[in-house]
């Protein structure tokens, strides 16, 4: 393993870092998300995930509840949470997600 720098503008949709691979205990990587589109529902199973928006606003549908989220902010998902991210903004949803997978 070894020391990498990332130019996020250069990624689309792409996991940058891969546990195992790339990484021990954690993987990274960004998201761009037009108008109505969706990540897809998904869970964290044992991991841990944080969300940082970058650019824009979007919904994050958490265990069946809706959390706005925008440029700015970031959200703690704890493990076993069933999760969704729809992006809302005119021209992007941008966010970087970091996932830890000690488990």
């Amino acid at each position: 393993m070894k020391v990498r720098k990332i130019r996020l503008s250069e990624w689309d949709s792409a996991v940058i870092l891969n546990d195992g691979k790339d990484t021990r205990n954690v993987r990274f990587g960004v998201t761009r998300l037009k108008k109505g589109m969706k990540v897809g529902l998904h869970t964290t199973g044992k991991n841990e995930e944080v969300i940082y928006v970058i650019e824009g606003n979007g919904r994050l549908l958490i265990e069946g509840e809706e959390l706005k989220i925008e440029k700015g902010d970031a959200v703690y998902i704890p493990p076993e949470t069933e999760h969704d991210v729809v992006g809302d903004s005119q021209d992007e949803l941008f966010y970087v997600f970091f996932v830890s997978t000690r488990g």
